[in-house]
């Protein structure tokens, strides 16, 4: 099983939604089919593992239905989902989600998604505000699988990792709103974070030095990006 690969549960919207849960922003049930007559269960089931593997089915759908877009195994800032995930998540072995996991694959319930159609995934989910999907819509902006990441590595100083992510994706969001020269979101916010990574004020200092630098989490926050190179002390 590739590391890199998304994996979707096939056939989500016909098989886990209905008129009650897709309006919702936010699931807390997920219903699931009570046939136990397809062939799908039936091979699944058949097997010394089977019950194992089948509870490992269930947390899988229960993880999958708070996943952004529904039913696509993937984490916050576009990350797969793994066996491991899903084993800590769940609190299951790890060794037995892997071995269900493979299974899942072998049957069809699992299916991998390229970039593209994760993407189309993305756009065409609405992000619902207020509670029980009350509320007005807005587009979701979904960027490229790793494009988070690539952000956060690219600024100079490596702290508090957690928050700079989440201040990344909160920045692209921003961004998306009025792209500057049409340009994708990502990529415009790579490029600045790049320029001011190059900059004299986003130099280490030297051993024993203060670090004045901003944390990568106030810099994004505080749409520092969007300051005058001039303030940034021209090129290194």
């Amino acid at each position: 099983m590739d590391p890199t690969t998304i994996y979707r549960i096939r056939k989500w919207e016909e098989v886990f939604e209905n008129h009650r849960t897709s309006p919702l922003r936010k699931l807390r049930w997920v219903p699931v089919p009570n046939d136990l007559n397809g062939d799908g269960y039936t091979e699944l089931v058949d097997h010394e593992q089977g019950a194992a593997h089948y509870g490992v089915w269930i947390a899988t759908v229960c993880i999958a239905s708070r996943c952004h877009p529904r039913g696509v195994l993937v984490r916050k800032h576009q990350e797969p989902h793994r066996p491991a995930s899903i084993a800590r998540i769940a609190r299951l072995p790890n060794d037995v989600v892997t071995d269900a996991w493979n299974r899942f694959v072998s049957i069809g319930w699992l299916e991998p998604l390229d970039e593209a159609q994760f993407l189309a995934l993305a756009a065409q989910e609405p992000c619902l505000e207020g509670k029980e999907g009350k509320g007005r819509e807005h587009p979701p902006y979904s960027p490229p699988r790793g494009a988070v990441v690539a952000i956060y590595e690219a600024y100079p100083r490596k702290v508090g990792r957690g928050a700079a992510l989440k201040a990344i994706e909160r920045a692209l969001f921003r961004i998306a709103k009025d792209p500057p020269d049409g340009q994708e979101p990502h990529v415009w916010l790579l490029l600045r974070t790049k320029k001011y990574a190059a900059s004299k004020r986003a130099q280490k200092p030297a051993a024993g030095e203060r670090d004045y630098r901003p944390h990568p989490a106030t810099w994004y926050n505080q749409e520092r990006y969007d300051d005058d190179e001039k303030e940034w002390g021209g090129a290194a």
